[in-house]
């Protein structure tokens, strides 16, 4: 996948709070481009990694854009790039 960095999965340490899934791309395009992909569809169609806990709400897309990190001190945030819109 273009732009693919990393993908983490946050499993809760308190009772009732969710899973969370945390990829990382290097831009907001590749993320799309990924998500608007066969890939995408199919990953997600054939995904059985996750304990059923995880599914156990619905799911919730959140979208952040990194300012600063502490591993890539050269980095130059891209532009502001407004509300998310899959399509």
């Amino acid at each position: 996948m273009p732009g693919f960095i990393s993908n983490h999965i946050l499993r809760p340490v308190n009772e009732g709070d969710p899973y969370v899934v945390f990829t990382i791309w290097n831009s907001r395009q590749d993320f799309l481009n990924w998500v608007r992909s066969d890939a995408f569809v199919k990953g997600h169609a054939q995904s059985g990694s996750l304990p059923k806990e995880a599914f156990a709400r619905s799911n919730v897309l959140q979208m952040h854009e990194v300012v600063q990190d502490s591993s890539r001190v050269d980095l130059e945030p891209e532009p502001h790039g407004g509300p998310f819109k899959l399509h």
